[in-house]
């Protein structure tokens, strides 16, 4: 049975393995994608979509790799630079700083240009409620879609469905107990709060406007950052959180998580070496809200991966996790002595 409100999941995606797990995950038109596709793509195992009424447009996603010169960076992403408005000397400088980046930062560069691509889309569309989401997402297996509906009935400027952050942030967003929590500010007492992840969220028209009025005014040192031998480039989640922060706009995080980034069976575009540091805090953020891995929709050698590594003898791990349930059991211990009337003798 269809449901009567669709949310549309603006998906940026280069193909291959990742598109076929979003169409697995989220497809329903037959036409398109089907359940006996899904297993003779992933294993006799895979599941069939998640619950709820989800369409998939594609958002094609950017090789940073072949960004390397103005010429290449155009043939990428021209449709980007023309909406940032990047003159002819900006775009000029634009690709001798590609020239020079280090294949790791183009990746992050492409993976930005992308999201500002996909930011466009979704102030463009005009079909009913949509969300943008990279092709590393993975949904709960049931209530996302009426998750997703009652988190697009916000005004923030920016709502993340998904989200991640250090031990502490993604607690602190947990024990708020707000269906749509405020993050902690950027840097509260040296300690840096930015959450991590542009892989299911929603931005305001607003905000993409200042986002170009940033990069206008201040290009290119916005975007990159020159080193001696390199140049960084501003990662999508910290552009959009730096903008909206310097302009006073509101950012929610929907909790729980409608949406939560994929264990590492295919390994990361961009940092591999975060791989396995995200499924540990991933681990650690569905423990907060009384939830497993069992909760999300995954591929069979997913589950498998999560499966081993929570069998696995790693004492580091272990006791992070058990320090979580702790805090966690402890947090939930004084609500409910708060919550409870006090009585005069």
């Amino acid at each position: 049975v269809t449901s009567a409100v669709e949310v549309t999941l603006l998906a940026i995606t280069s193909g291959g393995p990742r598109k076929h797990a979003l169409l697995s995950q989220f497809e329903q038109d037959e036409g398109v994608w089907t359940p006996a596709i899904a297993r003779k793509a992933f294993g006799e195992g895979c599941e069939g979509p998640v619950g709820g009424s989800f369409r998939l447009r594609v958002v094609a996603g950017v090789n940073g790799e072949g960004c390397r010169t103005r010429v290449r960076l155009e043939a990428q992403a021209g449709d980007v630079l023309d909406d940032l408005g990047l003159s002819s000397a900006q775009r000029d400088m634009m690709g001798e700083l590609c020239s020079k980046m280090r294949p790791a930062n183009r990746r992050v560069l492409g993976c930005l240009l992308a999201n500002l691509r996909a930011m466009r889309s979704h102030a463009s569309f005009s079909e009913g409620p949509a969300i943008v989401v990279e092709d590393n997402v993975r949904a709960v297996r049931s209530g996302a879609l009426e998750a997703c509906l009652g988190a697009l009935e916000s005004d923030a400027d920016l709502t993340y469905l998904g989200h991640l952050g250090h031990d502490d942030t993604v607690r602190a967003i947990a024990g708020e107990g707000a269906r749509l929590a405020t993050p902690p500010e950027t840097t509260v007492a040296g300690v840096n709060h930015e959450l991590w992840g542009t892989y299911a969220y929603v931005a305001s028209t607003r905000l993409l406007d200042a986002v170009r009025d940033a990069v206008q005014k201040d290009f290119p040192r916005r975007l990159f950052y020159e080193k001696k031998r390199d140049v960084l480039v501003t990662p999508a989640d910290k552009l959009l959180q730096r903008v909206a922060r310097a302009n006073g706009f509101s950012i929610r995080a929907l909790t729980p998580p409608a949406f939560f980034r994929m264990p590492p069976v295919l390994p990361s575009k961009i940092h591999t070496k975060f791989d396995h540091p995200f499924l540990v805090s991933t681990t650690l953020q569905l423990r907060l809200y009384d939830m497993t891995w069992a909760d999300v929709w995954l591929t069979p050698d997913e589950r498998h991966l999560v499966d081993d590594f929570l069998r696995r003898e790693d004492t580091t791990t272990n006791k992070i996790l058990e320090e979580t349930t702790k805090k966690t059991s402890a947090n939930a211990g004084e609500k409910q002595q708060r919550a409870q009337p006090t009585t005069s003798s």
